[in-house]
């Protein structure tokens, strides 16, 4: 049984690495200047994730092939795990994500911190549940006031509406 649950753990993780290596669902194309690299750094931060799950996925189904029941009533051996290699892969994971968000930083800091080019125009944009509202300026190309309505909040009770 054990067995079985190794190389099922192992098509699994081909097909998940399968389907990112089609591109069947990646992103539409760039509509910003920055879109480049934003994508640059997804693909990126994809691939190491990526190779890391495949590692640690291959791995598992390795010690549970290995380690499976082999039928001869044998007992299991006690491990207290090693102390060494457990700091040597947390070690590296933590570099490898520090160095993934350093390089995300870069790319933040070039999308915020550089002027926006000649010719562009201001527009603000607020988030609201399930919508997005943009506020372009007028032809004096200054943002106005921008009113959102808030909605009285409604309960039912006995089948009718009323406002609180």
């Amino acid at each position: 049984m054990g067995r079985i649950l190794a190389v099922l753990i192992w098509l699994i993780t081909a097909l998940s690495v399968a389907l990112f290596l089609t591109g069947k669902w990646w992103f539409p194309v760039g509509a910003t200047a920055h879109a480049a690299l934003i994508d640059r750094q997804f693909l990126t931060t994809i691939i190491v994730v990526g190779l890391a799950f495949s590692a640690a996925q291959i791995g598992l189904g390795w010690t549970i092939w290995k380690f499976s029941d082999s039928g001869d009533g044998g007992r299991a051996a006690h491990s207290h795990g090693n102390n060494r290699l457990e700091v040597i892969w947390t070690v590296v994971t933590a570099v490898i994500f520090i160095s993934l968000g350093i390089m995300g930083q870069k790319v933040w800091a070039q999308l915020h911190f550089s002027s926006a080019p000649a010719g562009s125009y201001q527009v603000e944009v607020v988030a609201q549940q399930f919508q997005w509202s943009f506020h372009y300026p007028g032809n004096d190309g200054i943002l106005g006031l921008m009113r959102l309505i808030r909605m009285p909040r409604m309960t039912m009770s006995r089948r009718r509406w009323s406002y609180l």
